[in-house]
């Protein structure tokens, strides 16, 4: 073989060889084209899908929210009207447990406000007033009450109590009795006093055709809302008597409980 057949079959392997590394190339160009193909493909499926899922779901969701927050309003704006219309008579008859009797009355219609006069049906001596602002409601009924049977308790040792009498801004009464104590054994003494004149209280009320009636109260409960009785150690005031239905131990008991609080937050 001479040297120009040498050359030649040189040449076309080289040619060879160039076409097999173009062929590569080609095939790594194609897979990366459709690699690039394929995931575009994907993207905008998912993304298709996404919306049509994502939309209604959102939707949903505004529903939703929105439907709480107009739940939210309305009972809002009903709970401001319905406190606007509170009838003052049937407030009071259930939370103080006693059937009245409205005497007069001075009210803005428009204002919501307005003042009321009432007296204890089965006993139309005790009278009171209650005031009405838009949905709040107060009245002195309790402290009336305390006042008439604090007056008519005949008992000698009343004068150990001190009365707080004043008429408020808003023509209500405060009206509070206590009793200083310096000890514990006087303490003890001066709870059974107060307790003297519950018991008082309770047979009045039982006399007089329960005026204050809850069908709930047991032999030896107290209902008599008589809460501004009170007892003072020092600077401070505490209430033995303090709600619906306790008895005479439970009275005495929390009066300890009380007295020993205060002893305690001095020591502090």
């Amino acid at each position: 073989m001479g040297n120009k057949e040498d050359w030649e079959e040189v040449e076309k392997s080289v040619k060879d060889v160039e076409a097999k590394k173009i062929e590569e190339y080609r095939g790594l160009n194609y897979a990366e084209e459709l690699q690039k193909k394929i995931t575009k493909t994907i993207n905008k499926t998912v993304k298709k899908f996404s919306k049509k899922i994502l939309r209604p779901i959102l939707i949903i969701a505004i529903i939703i929210i929105m439907f709480f927050i107009i739940t939210i309003a309305l009972a809002y704006f009903d709970g401001i009207i319905s406190s606007h219309n509170i009838n003052v008579k049937e407030s009071i008859e259930k939370s103080q447990h006693i059937k009245i009797k409205q005497i007069s009355a001075d009210v803005n219609r428009k204002e919501y406000s307005g003042e009321y006069y009432f007296q204890i049906k089965k006993y139309p001596q005790i009278t009171f007033k209650a005031i009405k602002h838009f949905g709040q409601e107060k009245n002195d009924l309790k402290e009336q009450l305390t006042k008439y049977l604090f007056k008519s308790w005949e008992n000698p040792k009343k004068n150990e109590f001190k009365v707080i009498e004043n008429q408020k801004d808003d023509g209500l009464l405060e009206f509070k009795v206590y009793i200083e104590i310096d000890s514990y054994e006087e303490l003890l003494e001066k709870t059974k006093l107060i307790l003297e004149f519950l018991n008082y209280a309770e047979k009045w009320n039982n006399d007089n055709g329960r005026i204050v009636y809850l069908w709930q109260q047991k032999e030896g409960q107290y209902v008599m809302p008589l809460y501004d009785v009170c007892l003072k150690k020092d600077d401070f005031i505490f209430f033995p008597y303090t709600g619906l239905f306790q008895t005479e131990n439970q009275i005495i008991e929390n009066a300890k409980q009380l007295y020993n609080n205060i002893l305690l937050n001095k020591e502090n």
